[in-house]
């Protein structure tokens, strides 16, 4: 989340005053003030609290918006507290760690008639956009299949494994902490909801006889330097998952494969979508998509490497800063958040119990009709 505010407050500082900040753990309130004082100097004078009811029921100076980036199992008391106050809220992914919690967020939200944000960055970055766009002008003709991957490098898995996000009690499972992204991509560009969901997983990496015996290997897993544990990533206590595939059947009838890997020596985050004209093949890191049709040639119209999510935390700043100065929808609402938190959560619950979990009476009890037909062009 820190990358995304310093654009907001480097961007948009006309629009905000940051009256309060709170987190349960004060190295995480020391590095955010020193990331962002240069840019937003106004941060280091803001009430610093511990306590989230004493930070949200503070009246020195009133507030609108409350920026949520707690650990996940906190945004349920979070986002109902702040919603019964009467505020905004842009919560960071995932909305929450279980069923019942994203149930409670979201009625408490449909309540208070207050805008919802979820922090799904990568809807706003050009390349899914593009990749959407290709979709739903019908070049690949109606969807079939779609095969989609994130893999970690040991730098980004060894980070998980030296923080708080290892703990399934903080952070849920790793298909919601970590991929929830990338199932609310896939919602967004097959245009429907999943049906029925499949999967397997576990912990097979990051245990203690892989630990590497040469220190130049073990230090690439302690690169990132901000996981405020000093704790070996291998011999770590953990609960939770390092790689795990999951497949998804879609109400439109479009089928998915999703894997995902922690400890992976490729950086890769790519989509093979294939439908009855054509297939496109993208991978986000190097911002490459081609379009290949059946009997034409193909083509290359990739947007090109942009950074850190696909460059895509300038857009998501300033959609925040319409929601905020116009009272705009914002472009990934709760909504969002939830579909995508419900799909994670019963591709966990197919892993544990080694089943085929029917979503269909999941939507039901939500009141949510899942889309039967294809949004693109036959």
């Amino acid at each position: 989340m820190t990358s995304f505010l310093e654009e907001f407050l480097t961007d948009h500082q006309n629009l905000v005053n940051i009256v309060a900040i709170c987190d349960d753990a004060q190295p995480a309130i020391d590095m955010a003030i020193k990331i962002l004082a240069p840019r937003f100097p106004q941060i280091q004078s803001a009430n610093v609290y511990n306590d989230y009811q004493k930070c949200l029921h503070q009246t020195a100076v009133p507030y609108e918006w409350v920026l949520i980036g707690s650990k996940n199992y906190l945004h349920r008391d979070h986002c109902l507290e702040s919603f019964q106050l009467g505020k905004n809220v842009f919560c960071e992914k995932p909305l929450a760690i279980t069923f019942d919690q994203c149930h409670e967020i979201r009625n408490v939200h449909r309540e208070s008639g207050k805008l919802f944000a979820t922090g799904f960055v990568l809807r706003h970055a050009a390349f899914y956009q593009k990749i959407r766009q290709l979709v739903q002008d019908g070049q690949v003709g109606r969807l079939v299949s779609i095969e989609a991957n994130e893999l970690l490098k040991p730098y980004h898995g060894g980070y998980i494994m030296r923080n708080w996000r290892r703990f399934r009690s903080q952070s849920g499972p790793h298909i919601l902490e970590k991929c929830c992204h990338d199932i609310d991509l896939l919602n967004w560009i097959v245009g429907s909801l999943p049906s029925k969901v499949a999967s397997f997983g576990g912990l097979n990496s990051f245990i203690p006889e892989n630990k590497p015996a040469s220190e130049r290997i073990r230090d690439e897993y302690a690169a990132w330097d901000f996981a405020y544990e000093d704790v070996d990533p291998f011999e770590s206590e953990k609960d939770i998952e390092d790689n795990q595939v999951a497949i998804l059947q879609y109400g439109n009838g479009v089928r998915v494969s999703f894997h995902t890997n922690s400890n992976s020596a490729l950086s890769q985050r790519k989509m093979t979508i294939c439908g009855v004209l054509g297939t496109i093949e993208a991978n986000l890191i190097t911002g490459e998509i081609n379009l290949y049709r059946v009997g034409r040639s193909s083509e290359s119209i990739g947007v090109g490497a942009q950074g850190m999510h696909g460059g895509a935390d300038p857009k998501i700043a300033a959609d925040l800063a319409s929601s905020i100065e116009l009272g705009v929808l914002p472009a990934s609402s709760g909504e969002e958040g939830f579909t995508s938190a419900i799909v994670c959560l019963a591709i966990d619950e197919a892993r544990i119990k080694s089943c085929v979990v029917d979503m269909e009476p999941i939507w039901h009890q939500f009141n949510i009709q899942i889309p039967k037909t294809s949004q693109t062009c036959p």
